[in-house]
């Protein structure tokens, strides 16, 4: 996992840098979904196809639906 310390800009902007997009798949004017909860923001690329999505997971071993779904679940529910 890689981390990065950015500053918030005057209208509320973040850079996401070059290294954070590429491990997360991120592309240049993809649509991203922000997602709050009580552990903090996470930043989600939306895809076209949920085929896309399994390279994500996989870059952080989760293997069987039900990680995925454990996964998402605790995002959601913020733990």
């Amino acid at each position: 996992m890689l981390t990065s310390t950015k500053t918030v800009g005057n209208k509320g902007d973040i850079l996401i840098p070059k290294s954070l997009r590429e491990e997360s798949g991120i592309k240049p004017k993809q649509k991203v979904e922000i997602i709050s909860s009580k552990n903090g923001i996470f930043i989600v690329p939306l895809v076209k196809d949920i085929k896309e999505l399994r390279g994500l997971f996989k870059k952080e071993g989760y293997k069987h639906k039900k990680d995925v779904d454990d996964l998402l679940f605790r995002v959601m529910a913020g733990i």
